[in-house]
């Protein structure tokens, strides 16, 4: 004889909640494991054909700093969204110690490349840019800023550069239409990346030219994928 069980629409639910919970908790516990490894530099890793210069990426503090029992990423804002949907740090000015994170950063003498697109008239954003840049930018830590332009000569000479940070050209040709440049913008990226960019840089940042820094934007930003959220 067979016997058919059918199961309330409430239990269904129930049950379905109770799984997507159980998906959750196992997410979150495999992001918790994949982060808890040492910035400790590690052996080189291989990406499409490029050895890049590798660190992990859960911060070792010293001593002293563990003896203040200090943490990296408190959950002290209850205004904003402080993970997001997949369980991603989202990183807000008074979620984290930068006093704590600088010092657990900087003594690993890391090398921050960033690039700038100035291409045509877009080269007059271009002081504001780097002024504010060194105000606010991963001040602390080595950066190369590498500016894209067909107009070498407009990249502003005079900027002073804090110790530790360098500006490269690299000369682009013209284009006519906007267009072609956004679509050869990660193109003439990826080739800078797999010439040099890849033996000389930890971290790499896309920035756009027509930004200004009005705040800090520090060692809290370092991780193996980050992006900004846009304000619109």
């Amino acid at each position: 004889m067979t016997v058919f069980v059918s199961s309330s629409p409430e239990r269904e639910h129930l049950l379905l909640a109770l799984v997507m919970a159980g998906g959750m908790v196992l997410c979150w516990l495999a992001h918790r494991e994949r982060t808890s490894v040492s910035l400790n530099e590690g052996p080189s890793e291989n990406y499409e054909g490029l050895t890049w210069r590798q660190v992990n990426h859960q911060v070792v503090l010293n001593h002293r700093l563990q003896g203040k029992q200090a943490t990296l990423m408190e959950p002290v804002r209850t205004d904003v969204l402080t993970v997001t949907p997949w369980l991603a740090p989202i990183v807000w000015e008074g979620t984290f110690d930068p006093l704590v994170i600088d010092e657990a950063f900087r003594s690993h003498n890391l090398t921050i490349a960033t690039t700038v697109f100035a291409v045509g008239k877009y080269t007059r954003f271009l002081r504001d840019f780097l002024e504010s840049a060194e105000k606010h930018f991963m001040v602390g830590l080595d950066v190369h800023y590498y500016v894209f332009t067909d107009l070498p000569g407009d990249v502003p000479s005079n900027v002073t550069l804090g110790v530790g940070r360098l500006l490269s050209i690299v000369r682009v040709p013209k284009f006519d239409r906007w267009q072609e440049i956004s679509l050869r913008r990660m193109e003439l990226i990826q080739t800078a990346i797999e010439d040099h960019i890849h033996r000389e840089a930890h971290y790499i940042f896309c920035l756009d030219v027509d930004m200004r820094f009005h705040g800090r934007v520090g060692s809290e930003a370092l991780g193996r994928l980050v992006a900004a959220i846009h304000p619109w």
